[in-house]
């Protein structure tokens, strides 16, 4: 057994000399035959015969047996079409005659047999576009009309021709339009404001109509807005804790507004720690939050400090929770002041 030298295939050879494969051998051999009758084809046709070069005069011998090859090279046959092309256009640029210019009135030769070429320059035809333009307008300032203001509604003659166009003038100058768009504004409001429905103020609970019907006005007057008790406690809340933790940010308390109120509301008629015990201390109301602080059980001050600015600490979770936090009257918080037992929510 041997091994094919093309396929790698192992084979029977018939003889001790054998290096090919029966089906290899078969292939090689029809190769062979096509190149043999290939190369007695191109040995019957006439030599390729010398030729002269269209452009520059040079012999050369093309390298395909072909008419049309007329040049020795394509640098050759480019420019030969290139000089063919200028001979045309000199020749055809000959037979152009002389022109009047429109706007100069000078005799030139245009580039190109258009008929549209009448002038001789660019500034010619800038002069020329001015021309035809003031004319143009002259014809369409002839057309004009004059027109009643839609606002004062006095006879006025516009500034340029605009019939059918969308910016046409309506108004006789602009502060007549001014004016005209300030009243429509001003009827559209009032015909809005009949349809408000009347609110009660949510602090003072008198009745009110919101200007300009806005949906979410709650609220009568500013002073109102500001001693609203369930935003006065949020925003004590909020003073003292970018005191305290200034970088943190006040979305970070684990309680939104309305869980803070909730929870200050039902510690009123609980005990209040004092710094040492629990007092049974009542009086508490919204009404009269302005006599009462939120107060920490837990003092701030008995906390880390740095812990305190990384919202994911241990000590920031206990200090800001609800459950340290309680109402207590403000001599009361001030008596207690940094007191701690070690215990309280420790």
């Amino acid at each position: 057994m041997k091994e094919c030298v093309i396929c790698n295939t192992e084979f029977e050879a018939k003889h001790f000399n054998s290096k090919l494969c029966d089906p290899c051998r078969e292939k090689k051999r029809l190769y062979r035959q096509r190149d043999y009758k290939k190369a007695w084809r191109e040995s019957k046709k006439p030599l390729i015969q010398q030729k002269e070069c269209k452009n520059c005069g040079a012999s050369f011998i093309p390298a395909m047996r072909h008419e049309s090859i007329c040049y020795c090279s394509s640098d050759c046959s480019k420019e030969w079409h290139r000089n063919q092309l200028l001979t045309a256009t000199k020749e055809a640029q000959a037979k152009i005659p002389l022109r009047e210019c429109n706007a100069c009135k000078k005799m030139f030769k245009p580039s190109k047999d258009d008929p549209r070429n009448q002038l001789c320059g660019y500034e010619c035809n800038l002069t020329w576009s001015k021309m035809k333009s003031k004319q143009a307008t002259k014809e369409r300032h002839k057309n004009i009309t004059s027109r009643v203001c839609v606002g004062c509604e006095q006879t006025f003659m516009p500034n340029r021709y605009d019939v059918g166009s969308k910016q046409m003038q309506v108004y006789c100058d602009g502060e007549c339009g001014d004016n005209h768009a300030r009243q429509l504004r001003l009827r559209a409001t009032k015909e809005k404001a009949k349809l408000i429905k009347p609110r009660i103020c949510v602090t003072c609970k008198k009745t009110f109509i919101p200007p300009h019907g806005t949906k979410r006005k709650q609220y009568c007057n500013q002073e109102c807005s500001l001693d609203d008790p369930t935003k006065l406690l949020w925003r004590r809340i909020s003073t003292r804790f970018n005191r305290v933790s200034p970088k943190v940010g006040i979305k970070s308390l684990p309680y939104n507004r309305k869980q803070l109120n909730e929870y200050i509301v039902s510690m009123f008629d609980k005990p209040k720690w004092n710094g040492s015990e629990y007092v049974n201390d009542t009086g508490y109301s919204m009404d009269n939050a302005i006599k009462w602080d939120i107060d920490h059980m837990r003092p701030v001050a008995s906390f880390n400090q740095e812990e305190l600015k990384n919202p994911n600490s241990e000590d920031f979770k206990k200090c800001w929770a609800l459950n340290n936090l309680q109402p207590l009257w403000s001599g009361d918080n001030s008596r207690k002041n940094n007191d701690w037992d070690g215990r309280i929510n420790a």
